[in-house]
């Protein structure tokens, strides 16, 4: 089965194991915790199902494996598998907040919230097409000269309250929220008001005056930074 897995789910599960183990938790003390899992994903993992009916392979080297290997359900899945993990466990594809949005949905009293991607060229192609990505391979935020933004492959698997008295404590989220931008010019672009109104909501749960923080976006698009 390992060779057959995508590589998101093994670079899913082998950062989350890590996660857990520079926590000093004990692998054999997580089974049957009532911990959470959530994974935010964006786009069909590399690999996956696709709606293209050249793609079907009519032949015997079909795995009994391909319909887990590639499943974004399965990313997640396999963590809370693994560890023994009884909470909720769902992967998040919200686009290019889909690592924000699993954490804000991260709301149990314990959970393992994890962000994973690798290229993959189809995509690189359609965003390329779609004039998303940078012809230079830079991305110039607040600049004239914004063409696209640039795509980088990672993992990050934070550990929500896992362990409150932690000395080490690398991150500290006071507040967060999620919206959608509704309608505006197309379906792809910006909406100032759904955005500000999202800041504003989210300093409000954090308690935080606004007066106290730069709240930037900078993709470096030709839209998002004229």
């Amino acid at each position: 089965e390992s060779r057959t897995v995508n590589p998101v789910q093994l670079q899913l599960l082998e950062l989350s194991l890590a996660s857990f183990v520079s926590r000093g938790s004990e692998r054999s003390l997580l089974a049957y915790k009532l911990a959470g899992v959530y994974v935010g994903i964006f786009t069909i993992l590399p690999g996956g199902p696709s709606s293209d009916p050249s793609s079907v392979r009519l032949d015997s080297n079909v795995s009994l494996y391909d319909g887990t290997a590639n499943s974004a359900s399965i990313a997640s899945g396999r963590i809370s598998y693994v560890l023994g993990l009884t909470g909720p466990c769902f992967p998040v594809d919200s686009a290019c907040s889909a690592s924000l949005v699993a954490a804000y949905l991260a709301t149990c009293e314990q959970a393992c919230v994890a962000a994973g991607g690798v290229l993959e060229q189809d995509m690189y192609a359609a965003f390329s097409v779609a004039g998303m990505l940078s012809n230079r391979g830079r991305c110039h935020s607040f600049d004239s000269r914004a063409d696209g933004y640039c795509r980088g492959e990672g993992c990050c698997v934070p550990l929500d309250r896992w362990d409150i008295d932690a000395v080490d404590v690398r991150v500290n989220v006071r507040g967060s929220s999620a919206r959608h931008n509704g309608q505006s010019a197309s379906f792809t672009a910006l909406n100032g008001m759904s955005q500000q109104l999202l800041i504003r909501a989210s300093l409000n749960d954090a308690g935080a005056g606004t007066e106290r923080f730069l709240e930037a976006h900078g993709t470096g698009t030709a839209l998002g930074d004229p």
